[in-house]
């Protein structure tokens, strides 16, 4: 059977040592694609994702725009964008990392969308608005508990991994 399963994750900023945790967590899942939010922060905790199957927006905190699309390009990953858009198993997603709030309301209000996720507030969230479900995945640095997500969008089911310090 065809894994229909997503990781969402945002705001590692730098913090190597739980990303390398979450890292091993995700290991252990069965997903299609990895999704971040944004604010990976510099091009070497972007390789600690190599190998896997990312797709990456950029954050607030994302400075050097340019080596991250270098190091992107040699990882082989699609370029980083401020907003994606995605079909996985037949739904609609839209992803960000949420800092312009405009750009995000205008998304989820679109309609276009059936799953809009974000990250830049650290905290995990769940919300229907209208037929769009927003998710923020919570996040790997200034956020207690650390956390990612995983989301089934066959049996549209968020499960919220933790990981600990």
């Amino acid at each position: 059977m065809e894994c229909k399963s997503i990781v969402v994750l945002s705001d590692t900023h730098d913090n190597t040592e739980i990303v390398q945790k979450a890292l091993l967590q995700i290991q252990t899942l069965d997903f299609v694609k990895v999704l971040h939010c944004g604010d990976v922060t510099t091009p070497e905790t972007l390789r600690l994702f190599e190998g896997l199957p990312l797709e990456i927006v950029f954050g607030n905190c994302d400075y050097d725009t340019a080596s991250l699309q270098d190091t992107a390009k040699e990882l082989g990953l699609a370029p980083f964008d401020y907003t994606k858009e995605l079909n996985i198993a037949g739904k609609r997603i839209a992803f960000m990392h949420g800092d312009n709030q405009s750009t995000l309301s205008h998304i989820i209000y679109s309609g276009s969308f059936d799953y809009v996720f974000h990250g830049h507030i650290h905290q995990k969230k769940d919300i229907l608005v209208e037929n769009t479900r927003v998710i923020c995945p919570g996040a790997l640095q200034r956020a207690v508990p650390y956390s990612f997500a995983y989301f089934n969008l066959e049996t549209d089911t968020l499960e919220y991994h933790e990981v600990e310090p």
